[in-house]
């Protein structure tokens, strides 16, 4: 974890298993509350959920609140169900993000050495490893920005240079 400045403020820079790690320990953490809540049979109303899931019928206590006030019956998933699924996305888009990296690293051999097409490759696959890491989508820099006033449109030709509303004079 690192951290830096932004705009007078101190912000904290987190890696993507540290963030996976910390849901993982919340959720484990929520888990076992209501499972010693559910013991001790404190749940204000009695009132028991069906799980869209697993179709059992469970205490409100071993569903989350957002579950219990967003989603309708019939839609309410308990914690159990909720974590299973999480796990099994976070894997669909491992397995993803891994036939995607095999891919790139294929590309970057076919282009082989020299040319264009090899760097293009190379940044390619750098970028997917990048993104792999951290988490972030690479940017893509350097679309329009220096020079735009030179290719035309500027004060002189009638147009306005770009700001306002495009008004011709």
């Amino acid at each position: 974890m690192q951290k830096y400045l932004k705009a007078a403020q101190t912000c904290e820079i987190t890696c993507k298993a540290c963030v996976a790690k910390r849901e993982e320990e919340q959720i484990s953490k929520s888990l076992e509350q209501t499972k010693v809540s559910d013991g001790s049979a404190d749940s204000a109303d009695g009132e028991l959920h069906e799980c869209a899931a697993c179709k059992k019928n469970l205490a409100a206590a071993l569903f989350n609140k957002n579950q219990l006030r967003n989603k309708g019956p019939g839609k309410q998933r308990c914690i159990e169900c909720v974590k299973s699924a999480v796990n099994a996305e976070n894997a669909a888009l491992a397995v993803k993000k891994d036939e995607e990296m095999v891919k790139l690293r294929e590309e970057t051999k076919k282009a082989g050495k020299g040319g264009g097409k090899s760097l293009a490759a190379a940044c390619r696959e750098a970028a997917g490893e990048g993104e792999r890491v951290t988490g972030l989508k690479p940017i893509v820099l350097g679309r329009g920005g220096r020079g735009k006033w030179r290719r035309g449109g500027g004060a002189g030709r009638g147009v306005s240079a770009g700001r306002g509303r495009g008004t011709t004079k």
